[in-house]
């Protein structure tokens, strides 16, 4: 069954990009394509068709160009497709690969990519084959540019170096200035995280604030003179705790909360001039809320019990939406609403694939904790379920 993935509206609201997965059988492979939609319909064009993957979309700004990440011939490299028709080119042509990007503007990609095997790694591979020293050994990834053009395989200059790794980039609305989330190395456990500010002209760092946990999802102010990112603190075991929003000048200064008492995971969606958009999970169903970047009392939009939604994305214009969800009675399904009214409308036609089969039935149930909390679940019972009769039970449970 194909998923989708990785949904992003043009800019201009006229089209979705999105990804589908699929099952590669000969290589025993989790694959996928790149798709694009036309908004308002449930047409679909199939823009990569290769053997191996094709994922991560990103407009360009003029809404002419599809930017996505593709290992077709290898290694994963950015590559450009335009919308009106015509062939991918191959934009980068990095040693290692590329691990993220982000388009910064019609002329600048700037990418991360790990640091390539050392003369002397290559060497003893070569004579003791495969070798890793636990704990001591780390590939890091560092902060790269490449120009965007009409000529394959750029070369990519690179912007930041040293020891310690890039775990994430977010580019002003200029393009001339970035957020970097850095780390001593990229190993999971390694505590301690450091927001720097990075001049692509001068390739300087400046330390924003340090943490002793993470940050996470880092966007910009329309202004660009804050940013805005998940973080769970400073507290010791982070990964017990839901985080919260900061917001924080780029010039520097203390930071400032912003989701308030939201007593879930905050997933930040983007800073618009209406403000700060972001989720959080209400038991089965998906909360969307709007936060006023001055104050701590963000205000829930209004959306209907039973819907869970991922990859969302808005217009330039702010007039549309668009998100991966999934209700009650449909299965995922990639969909385009007004930004000002809960009027969904399916861009995908995913649901053709389900039809040979006979759905189960989906109920939201719930029990109370050994704490009190209430606890949700959802129960799938076939077509011809009986309540009258016991039947075995299959129970998936979140580890947390």
């Amino acid at each position: 069954m194909q998923k989708p993935m990785d949904a992003v509206i043009s800019p201009d609201g006229k089209h979705v990009a999105y990804v589908l997965s699929r099952t590669n059988w000969e290589d025993n492979a989790n694959e996928s394509d790149l798709y694009l939609a036309e908004v308002g319909t449930t047409k679909s064009l199939k823009l990569t068709a290769s053997r191996k993957s094709s994922s991560a979309p990103a407009w360009s700004a003029d809404s002419k160009q599809i930017a996505f990440l593709s290992n077709r011939d290898g290694k994963q490299q950015v590559y450009l497709i335009p919308v009106a028709g015509g062939e991918a080119m191959q934009l980068t042509d990095h040693e290692t690969g590329v691990n993220s990007f982000e388009w910064a503007d019609a002329g600048k990609i700037y990418f991360l990519a790990g640091d390539a095997e050392s003369s002397a790694a290559k060497d003893r591979k070569k004579q003791y084959g495969e070798l890793t020293v636990i704990d001591e050994e780390y590939t890091m990834s560092h902060v790269w540019r490449v120009k965007v053009g009409d000529t394959p395989k750029q070369k990519a200059e690179r912007l930041t170096e040293g020891d310690f790794t890039v775990m994430s980039i977010a580019v002003d609305k200029t393009g001339s200035q970035l957020a970097v989330v850095t780390r001593k190395n990229p190993d999971l456990s390694t505590l301690g995280a450091k927001l720097q500010i990075l001049d692509p002209a001068t390739k300087a760092l400046r330390v924003l604030a340090e943490t002793r946990n993470q940050f996470s999802r880092v966007v910009w102010s329309p202004d660009s003179k804050e940013l805005a990112y998940t973080t769970p603190g400073e507290v010791e075991f982070s990964y017990y705790v839901n985080g919260f929003i900061e917001v924080r000048p780029v010039a520097g200064g203390a930071a400032r909360k912003v989701s308030g008492t939201v007593d879930e995971q905050p997933i930040l969606v983007d800073w618009t001039s209406r403000g700060i958009y972001f989720l959080a999970r209400n038991k089965t169903s998906m909360n969307a809320y709007i936060a006023n970047p001055a104050s701590d009392s963000p205000r829930e939009l209004n959306l209907p019990s039973g819907w869970t939604m991922n990859s969302v994305s808005l217009t330039q214009s702010l007039d549309k939406v668009a998100f991966i969800g999934a209700s009650t009675s449909q299965n995922l399904e990639v969909y385009v609403t007004p930004s000002t009214s809960w009027a969904p409308q399916a861009v995908t036609n995913l649901k053709v694939q389900w039809a040979k089969f006979q759905p189960a039935r989906r109920e939201v149930v719930s029990w109370k904790s050994k704490d009190g909390a209430t606890v949700e679940g959802v129960l799938f019972t076939p077509q011809n379920f009986d309540r009258t009769k016991k039947h075995p039970l299959l129970v998936i449970i979140h580890g947390g």
